[in-house]
C-alpha cells in the first residue's frame, strides 16, 4: 500500500529548522499552492512558541508499505 504525506520545511529565528508533516495531501498541488499556505503558517506566529521565519521546501514524500502481519 502506498501512503502519501507533505512534508513543510521551515527556518526559525535561532537558526534552526522546523517541520510540518501533514498526511494524505491532494493530489495535484502545485508550488503556489503550497508556499500560499507555508507563508499563511509563518504570518501565524501565534501557533507555535517559536514558529517558523522563512520558507526552506516542501516536498511530497511517497512511501510503499508492505503488512506482513495484520
Amino acid at each position: 500500500m502506498e501512503t502519501k504525506s507533505l512534508r513543510l520545511a521551515f527556518s526559525r529565528p535561532d537558526e534552526s529548522q522546523m517541520t510540518i508533516t501533514l498526511p494524505s495531501p491532494k493530489s495535484g498541488l502545485d508550488k503556489a499552492a503550497v508556499r500560499t499556505a507555508m507563508e499563511t503558517v509563518v504570518a501565524q506566529k501565534a501557533a507555535f512558541v517559536q514558529g517558523p521565519s522563512g520558507l526552506l521546501k516542501a516536498e511530497v514524500i511517497a512511501r510503499n508499505v508492505t503488512d506482513l502481519l495484520a
